[in-house]
């Protein structure tokens, strides 16, 4: 497998840091938990080899002409309890002689309970591209409603987290809405900084995060050799987010006005770009009908959240009227809590859905551990409490057959 290699710097542009995510499966090989989190790393002939502990190990290191020709060392993974999340740090000087500053990329094989981690020459990156790009049409999917407060941000990011690490698809998640953007829903403070690219996301003395370059700047520099990467944060394994800059629809000077034309104009043909490199786009809509329009022209099918109660659900009949009901993929009812009122609200679309193939699973039931989870920046497929079984069972069933 390939997997992404997590570049930090300190000022001056240092390289500073240098992460591997581990998936279950290699956390599994080293024999990995909260309480013993030490492993084995070698380094021999520019590979490195991951292997769990034992009694017989003994750390040696050999230096030649001020290069390391062989080291095994013991370490401790980083692991982060709310996210059940384990990494591990490669030393910056074997970082440096394998070249990971200069393409953060390697190759990862499992050989009799022995992880080897190889990089990635430059040639073979743009072979892997080039083969991605031939194979790959992404889907994209809209998450749309014309009302606040429906749980359309919280239903794209769990639709994306199923599509991304469980169905193992690439998925790319990128957001109309800047009050509501995905970075600051599955990232950390901490976390948005350490994974940006090039200093991206930059934090005040209050800790507001501010994007430098994201989405908006994509699409307006379009036209020019641009490189995606530079603009995309990986949330998890397979997820990357495009985040949103700010104030991108404030339309209060000439320059504001045109950009936002230009915007609209060229996010087709930047859509139509990025399909060649992922499995999966979910937008997040906004809503707001002008400006929701354009994205619409763009999404192969529509994904409809609303909440329980009378306006809503003729807004969303409406809505898939407008659209044309072979386009909507699904309905999902958010915030449920069982009342009479609200039952005869769902019996009125659940018999009007009837006549439709969209796929309507089971309401989601507002829980206060779905809150915590949110507080935490996690997903519901993150967490093992059986309160969420029915809520996981809903989302499953919407991104399964999408």
């Amino acid at each position: 497998m390939e997997k992404k290699i997590i570049l930090t710097y300190r000022k001056g542009n240092i390289l500073n840091g240098c992460r591997l995510n581990l998936t279950k499966e290699l956390v599994n090989i080293l024999d990995l938990n909260e309480e013993k989190r030490e492993f084995i790393l070698e380094y021999k002939d520019k590979n490195i080899f991951l292997m769990a502990t034992n009694n017989d190990i003994k750390e040696k290191k050999s230096v030649e002409n001020g290069e390391i020709k062989h080291l095994t060392i013991i370490m401790k993974a980083g692991y982060e309890k709310g996210k059940n999340n384990y990494k591990i740090s490669i030393p910056l000087q074997v970082a440096k002689m394998m070249q990971l500053d200069k393409i953060p990329m390697v190759k990862v094989k499992i050989e009799k309970n022995i992880i080897k981690i190889t990089g990635i020459e430059k040639k073979v990156v743009n072979e892997v591209k080039e083969e991605r790009i031939l194979k790959r049409e992404g889907k994209i999917y809209m998450i749309t409603v014309k009302k606040g407060g429906s749980a359309k941000t919280f239903t794209a990011i769990q639709i994306a987290y199923f599509l991304a690490v469980i169905k193992k698809s690439k998925v790319l998640l990128i957001s109309s809405d800047t009050s509501n953007d995905h970075l600051f829903n599955l990232l950390t403070v901490e976390e948005a900084q350490e994974l940006s690219k090039d200093n991206n996301v930059s934090i005040d003395a209050v800790g507001k995060i501010t994007i430098k370059k994201g989405l908006k700047q994509l699409v307006l520099s379009s036209e020019k050799k641009i490189d995606y990467k530079d603009y995309i944060i990986e949330a998890r394994e397979n997820l990357d987010i495009i985040p949103l800059e700010s104030d991108i629809f404030r339309l209060t000077t000439a320059k504001e006005f045109t950009d936002y034309q230009n915007y609209m104009l060229k996010f087709p043909k930047v859509m139509k770009q990025l399909r060649k490199f992922y499995d999966y786009i979910i937008i997040d809509g906004i809503p707001v009908s002008d400006i929701d329009n354009f994205y619409t022209e763009v999404a192969d099918k529509f994904i409809i959240p609303i909440v329980p109660d009378e306006a809503t659900i003729r807004g969303a009949i409406n809505l898939v009227q407008k659209i044309g009901a072979t386009r909507i993929h699904a309905i999902m009812v958010s915030k449920y809590r069982k009342t009479a009122a609200k039952d005869e609200y769902l019996q009125m679309l659940n018999s009007w859905i009837k006549k439709t193939s969209i796929i309507y699973p089971e309401p989601v039931k507002e829980l206060a551990q779905i809150e915590q989870l949110i507080k935490n920046k996690k997903t519901i497929f993150e967490s093992e409490s059986k309160y969420l079984l029915e809520t996981q069972k809903s989302f499953i069933k919407v991104a399964k057959d999408m």
